[in-house]
């Protein structure tokens, strides 16, 4: 008789039903329900990422921050798609903090750009929006 596994990845004696293997979540002492959540997880995520959602409507939050010490302000922005809820990255932008320049967070999927009151601009800017 052939060696029995189960779900988790054990291996039991089909006789006796004796785990003569265990699988990495319990040697490690995780749960496998977890394991097999986290698995179904990525999976649906890889579905989502390989084109079976075509993103039709966004839902976007943006938080204005100021600086105090410096009186400067920054704008944070993220997007999501409303239908599958993944979220998107800005892309050709460079990682980190900054207060002249855009960046982009670790995972890209948060922007930060520095703004300011059109009042402050200079003045020969202004004058050319007139």
């Amino acid at each position: 008789m052939l060696p029995r596994y189960l779900d988790c990845g054990c291996v039991t004696n089909p006789i006796t039903g004796e785990v003569v293997a265990t699988c990495q979540a319990h040697t490690a002492g995780i749960d496998p329900e977890f394991i097999a959540e986290a698995k179904q997880l990525e999976a649906e995520v890889q579905e989502l990422e390989h084109g079976i959602c075509n993103h039709p409507d966004f839902h976007s939050t943006v938080n204005v921050i100021r600086i105090e010490d410096t009186l400067s302000y920054s704008a944070e922005i993220r997007i999501r798609c409303i239908a599958c809820g993944i979220p998107f990255r800005f892309t050709g932008l460079p990682g980190g903090i900054s207060m002249t320049k855009p960046t982009v967070s670790i995972f890209a999927n948060e922007v930060d750009l520095p703004i300011e009151p059109m009042h402050d601009m200079p003045q020969d800017k202004w004058e050319a929006l007139h």
